[in-house]
């Protein structure tokens, strides 16, 4: 049985010094915890919808680090 994960992919950059250079923007792919069958995520919304929900919770908390801890 094949397992996965919900996902979510982005780019950001953080550039607080507000120059009107093009920032370089970084990738960052979050995954949720869990792995299931692909049926699990074939059949059943609310799997889908709760794992997609911890991926994006993880994401927006890796972002908030980010800007919290970031040091030039």
């Amino acid at each position: 049985a094949m397992l996965v994960a919900a996902f979510v992919e982005f780019k950001y950059s953080l550039n607080p010094t507000g120059d009107n250079q093009s920032p370089d923007y970084e990738r960052a792919y979050i995954t949720s915890k869990t792995s299931r069958p692909l049926e699990a995520f074939e059949t059943d919304e609310v799997v889908v919808n709760s794992d997609l929900d911890e991926a994006l919770n993880r994401a927006a908390r890796r972002m908030a680090n980010k800007i919290i801890y970031w040091r030039p």
